[in-house]
């Protein structure tokens, strides 16, 4: 079977060999023409079914990636849990007049204070100056404004063409 490049390569010398022929389509390159017809089918029966097995590949991953982020989700709630139970530990030592901090030759434990703020779940409660508004194009209001006419130094709209299979 001929090569994808090589394939590429016959068109382009018979686009050439009928160009010099000044758009006459002779017998020999009628021969290529068909022999090229013939090999770029099976090319692309082969193209498909490495896409389908790219295709199906990719959809087994995301799983495997769903799975996994489960996985290390429930690993996360565990630490949590533990860490709780440790902090319990400690702060029960605390309330019956020990320190509460442990140290040992393996390791040191300690109830250790931190701030964060609390404020409310909607966001239009929180001052504006306490907001950050992300900025990003809208790129589908750009299409849609320039499909209908309008003007924008710097901006078109681009047509690429993509191979489709069913």
């Amino acid at each position: 079977m001929s090569t994808t490049y090589e394939l590429l390569a016959t068109s382009r010398s018979l686009l050439d060999m009928v160009e010099t022929q000044g758009g006459v389509l002779t017998v020999e390159a009628e021969t290529i023409l068909q022999n090229f017809i013939t090999k770029s089918e099976d090319k692309l029966h082969a193209c498909l079914a490495v896409i389908r097995r790219c295709e199906a590949e990719a959809e087994m991953l995301r799983a495997e990636e769903k799975r996994m982020a489960e996985r290390r989700k429930a690993f996360e709630l565990t630490e949590e849990r533990v860490r709780d139970l440790a902090a319990y530990l400690l702060e029960a030592r605390e309330q019956l007049g020990e320190e509460p901090k442990v140290k040992t030759a393996h390791y040191t434990a300690w109830l250790a204070e931190s701030e964060s703020v609390v404020g409310p779940e909607d966001i239009t409660d929180w001052p504006a100056e306490w907001v950050r508004t992300k900025v990003e194009p809208d790129k589908a209001a750009a299409k849609a404004a320039l499909k209908a006419g309008a003007a924008a130094h710097g901006f078109a709209i681009t047509k690429k063409r993509s191979v489709r299979f069913r």
